[in-house]
């Protein structure tokens, strides 16, 4: 499979989510988070397929759309928005879109919408998730003094030592806070998809799916005095999160 998918989502963690899932299938995914970043894409190569926000900024999505069918109309657009209004369905439906998705979608729903616009065949078996995902769901108030004097604050998302601060993003805080519910006990790549994704992945699919999210928190928590011990890799298996606190040595 060589087709390629462009994703336009001002959103972050729900832009990292499609692309993985979508990776995972086999496609070319490349993510943008402006209006004008579309048009420089789509000017530059050819998309199949194009999951557009109606909420990008720079252009607005309905402005993006109308060029589109001017420079580049053999490219489906699949448009996704958190509103689901009649307004904006009936926006959309005037520029000639190909389907229309209200977020937050589940895995079956993303895969499906893309094969339906490239022509492919719906994959049998294709199991739906335990759940849809949870890209804005609070995290609990949960805060965790390390005896280094390193303070992980998930309700806030942020952690703290002497004068510093880094800032997570949800999934980030999903992640970590995972970890440290089982600090010291190694994670299996499903276990952990479930608890930040909110959906089963096969064997198979979830090292792919968590590959980049622990790779952006890592080199976030590199920052952190003796956070870049903190996430240890078991082959094969999952990862782990390091109880023991950082001594300067």
């Amino acid at each position: 499979m060589s087709q390629r998918v462009l994703i336009a989502e001002v959103l972050e963690d729900n832009r990292v989510i499609l692309e993985n899932i979508l990776s995972a299938e086999g496609y070319i995914v490349e993510g943008v988070s402006e209006g004008g970043t579309v048009i420089d894409k789509i000017q530059s190569k050819a998309y199949e397929v194009l999951l557009l926000n109606l909420d990008i900024p720079t252009r607005s999505g309905i402005d993006v759309l109308r060029l589109i069918q001017e420079i580049s109309p053999q490219t489906r657009v699949i448009l996704l928005s958190s509103r689901g209004t009649f307004e904006s369905a009936r926006k959309a439906l005037r520029t000639r879109v190909f389907d229309y998705l209200v977020t937050p979608v589940n895995r079956r729903q993303v895969i499906q919408a893309v094969q339906r616009a490239i022509g492919l065949p719906l994959q049998r078996g294709v199991q739906e998730p335990q759940g849809l995902y949870t890209i804005d769901q609070p995290v609990e108030p949960l805060v965790y003094d390390r005896a280094d004097g390193i303070r992980i604050d998930l309700n806030r998302r942020t952690i703290r030592w002497e004068n510093e601060s880094i800032q997570l993003t949800n999934s980030e805080t999903r992640l970590l806070g995972a970890f440290l519910e089982n600090a010291g006990q190694v994670l299996s790549h499903v276990e952990l998809v479930r608890r930040v994704q909110g959906y089963e992945a096969s064997a198979a699919e979830a090292p792919l799916i968590l590959r980049p999210l622990v790779s952006r928190l890592r080199q976030k928590i590199t920052q952190v005095p003796g956070g870049g011990s903190w996430i240890v890799n078991i082959r094969g298996t999952g990862y782990m999160y390091e109880r023991r606190a950082h001594t300067g040595e």
